[in-house]
């Protein structure tokens, strides 16, 4: 969350989650031992691939200027129709659209009645700010953008400490969102998904049939949660997909153009 650059609360969290990664990974613990790690700020981004596998719905590939925030065509999800001219940019060349760069799911309610992953077509959260962004720390979105997406059981220290070292902040704090997906991968019903993710390279194979069952005696089961406070509130633009949204802040004088979901 963006409050976390105050008090030197992000400065103080790199380091002691970097140490938690090599207490338990360190010597032979690491062969049986496995970390999902699970960033989050308004929203927990699971990537594109688990967003297109519990059947998440993009929203539209509109074109939009770069003067606006619109972005290269192949750096954003989606392709516009071929027919159709994109914004205008530095590069003429280049379709510039609205931008899509991360990969979070609307949950309603009903998720958090079980502990299994989302699945039917959950709508994706718009790309937008509702506070103040400080450019040094931060970057654009309720949602955290993929580079910072969910990492999945994964023993590797290195990686996974330089992932805790480089994690960029976003907007708001979603923890329940958070917490959905920890106790998802900790739950046996994720095992198809977990198999998923080692087809596509993401998990490694040793690591198969995991989330063990809950009563396996050989495997103990842990969340741990790293947040600076309250949760707060959900807030959406009423048009998702709004020209202000990947420029202008809600909180800056678009009252009126929000609705509170939460």
């Amino acid at each position: 969350s963006g409050s976390m650059r105050f008090s030197s609360r992000m400065d103080d969290l790199r380091p002691a989650a970097q140490e938690f990664v090599d207490l338990l990974l360190e010597d032979e613990a690491a062969d049986y031992t496995t970390i999902s790690l699970i960033p989050y700020a308004g929203q927990t981004n699971p990537g594109p691939f688990m967003f297109e596998r519990m059947g998440g719905t993009r929203l539209p590939v509109l074109p939009l200027d770069a003067a606006m925030g619109g972005i290269p065509e192949n750096e954003s999800h989606g392709t516009l129709d071929p027919a159709e001219t994109g914004g205008t940019g530095p590069d003429a060349s280049v379709r510039y659209v609205y931008p899509n760069v991360s990969s979070c799911l609307e949950l309603n309610p009903s998720e958090f009645n079980n502990s299994s992953l989302p699945s039917g077509g959950n709508m994706q959260v718009a790309h937008f700010m509702n506070w103040a962004i400080a450019p040094a720390v931060m970057d654009w979105g309720w949602c955290p953008q993929d580079q910072t997406a969910i990492n999945y059981l994964s023993n590797d220290a290195d990686a996974l400490k330089a992932t805790i070292g480089s994690m960029r902040m976003h907007d708001g704090t979603g923890t329940h969102y958070a917490m959905k997906y920890a106790v998802s991968l900790l739950d046996p019903s994720s095992q198809g998904d977990v198999t998923a993710l080692i087809g596509d390279g993401q998990v490694d194979a040793t690591f198969a049939g995991r989330p063990a069952a809950y009563d396996d005696e050989t495997a103990v089961k842990y969340i741990i949660l790293m947040t600076d406070g309250q949760i707060t509130q959900q807030d959406r633009p009423i048009d998702a997909m709004d020209d202000e949204n990947p420029t202008v802040e809600l909180n800056e004088g678009r009252n009126g153009e929000r609705t509170q979901i939460t």
